[in-house]
């Protein structure tokens, strides 16, 4: 059987209520907030299951907070569980994905705030691999929700795109880009999509019956 040679790596946070969305407390309350942090994991989680039904991908699941016990207690204890390494976001993300350039060729990182993603979308994020250095899939509110490395980066470039980006904030994408650009990188961007972090962004949950 040949090895597999891809990998899905989900960040998450460990759904408590009061520290869980804390941006949608005001609309949703703290339970709420922590029910649709809850909903939204499972959601992405149940698409990429769908997509490695037809795919020789593997899945790792980091989680800030919580421990691998109650994460295998929500999720299913036959997932692969990671607590995220300590620094920012951005230091936490490149650790992971190095962690895991040694064995895979392509690595795509996802978190939990777009439940739009799609099997379509993965699928493209590792087709672009193929051809470029970085995947990205940009959000409506100036971040991305899907990054995508390749063999192709080396660790020193991979680290640099996530170092000194203005996490939260609506330039998250542009300086990104700005960095890939001035590493001589080729990248591939997949569609926009709308992240769900804000009370204004509930709006886009509509299409989803099951929310």
């Amino acid at each position: 059987m040949a090895s597999v040679q891809e990998i899905i790596l989900v960040f998450t946070k460990y759904p408590v209520a009061g520290q869980s969305k804390t941006r949608l407390i005001p609309a949703l309350g703290a339970e709420g907030a922590a029910d649709l942090q809850r909903w939204m994991t499972r959601f992405i989680v149940s698409t990429i299951d769908t997509y490695i039904q037809e795919q020789q991908t593997a899945v790792e699941i980091y989680h800030d907070g919580g421990s691998n016990a109650s994460m295998q207690n929500w999720l299913g204890g036959e997932r692969i569980y990671h607590q995220q390494s300590e620094g920012d976001l951005g230091q936490r993300m490149y650790t992971a994905i190095a962690s895991r350039l040694p064995r895979y060729h392509s690595i795509i990182l996802i978190g939990s705030d777009c439940p739009a993603v799609s099997t379509t979308h993965l699928a493209a994020g590792f087709s672009a691999l193929r051809r470029h250095d970085i995947v990205l899939g940009p959000a409506y509110d100036g971040g991305y929700y899907l990054i995508g490395a390749g063999k192709t980066i080396s660790r020193e470039a991979l680290a640099s795109v996530f170092t000194d980006i203005p996490w939260g904030d609506a330039r998250v994408l542009e300086r990104t880009l700005e960095k890939i650009t001035d590493l001589k990188l080729n990248f591939h961007l997949l569609p926009k999509l709308h992240d769900i972090d804000t009370p204004n962004d509930l709006r886009y949950l509509h299409h989803h019956s099951d929310t």
